[in-house]
């Protein structure tokens, strides 16, 4: 995965997992019931970032490799980053940026993540009907 130019590794994910990850599932799950899900980057898979999580005592959702027609987030990104690009001007910074991806997450509405959720078992169906092969979403 590359951020800008710079390539994240291992370490920069399990930063990432101690700084974000861990402080948001303790946020929204006090319980410790919560799941983390994420894709099988190189990164992510990463002693590491195993041991970060392991440590943390996260719980992860076993997810197939490459698989984001069945990973709602791939819409709610791609749904930003248009928000982004009708900006005028464009980002001139990071923290410029920082500021329109924040709005922009903040002005998804819930029934957009509600629509997603709802899809879910029609995209598992169709990962099935087509033999793990790409499908539409």
């Amino acid at each position: 995965m590359k951020i800008g130019q710079k390539s994240v590794t291992g370490q920069t994910h399990a930063k990432v997992i101690n700084d974000f990850v861990v402080p948001t599932l303790h946020t929204h799950f006090p319980r410790g019931n919560g799941i983390f899900q994420e894709d099988n980057a190189a990164p992510h898979r990463s002693k590491v970032a195993t041991a970060a999580r392991e440590n943390a005592g996260i719980v992860t959702l076993d997810w197939p490799a490459q698989s984001p027609d069945i990973n709602p987030i791939e819409n709610i990104w791609a749904e930003m980053k248009m928000m982004i690009r009708c900006h005028s001007p464009p980002p001139s910074s990071i923290s410029v940026l920082m500021e329109y991806a924040t709005g922009a997450w903040n002005d998804i509405p819930p029934e957009y993540y509600r629509k997603l959720i709802k899809s879910m078992p029609r995209r598992v169906d169709a990962v099935i009907s087509a033999n793990g092969n790409r499908i539409n979403y």
